[in-house]
């Protein structure tokens, strides 16, 4: 179904749902409907979608499996679904995507994240980027 609107309505708050929200089950629904909902304007919920999943999996520890880490991605995995909230050393602070995704057909989606010492300091950021190929409905 296509649909679209100038009139702002679900979008945006259903956008800053998926990317601020910590508790796994409301995070997972608002991803679920942005799924749904039509283009508001310049929210294209299909893009935020995208943007959303990847940044969940990066918060979820589901970007480890790539490196070797998959013992630490499944007990992570498990916590999500546990109901326990992200921990504050894996959550991202900002995610910014590059503005040429239909002309090259890539998305680069750059996240930041805080970086915290041992005991609680912020320490800088640190910058994950991702290509992916620009999916559209």
């Amino acid at each position: 179904m296509n649909r679209f609107t100038l009139e702002f309505g679900m979008v945006a708050p259903l956008w800053w749902t998926t990317m601020k929200c910590r508790y796994p089950q409301i995070r997972c629904k608002a991803l679920h409907l942005l799924g749904q909902a039509g283009r508001e304007g310049l929210w294209d919920p299909y893009l935020l979608g995208q943007i959303a999943r990847e940044c969940i999996d990066i918060e979820w520890g589901i970007d480890k499996i790539d490196g070797g880490g998959l013992a630490e991605a499944l007990s992570l995995h498990e916590n999500v679904y546990s109901g326990q909230l992200v921990e504050l050393r894996r959550r991202v602070s900002e995610a910014t995507a590059s503005d040429d995704y239909e002309e090259n057909g890539v998305l680069v989606i750059t996240f930041k994240r805080k970086l915290w010492t041992s005991n609680g300091d912020y320490a800088g950021n640190e910058e994950i980027i991702r290509r992916l190929p620009y999916e559209t409905q």
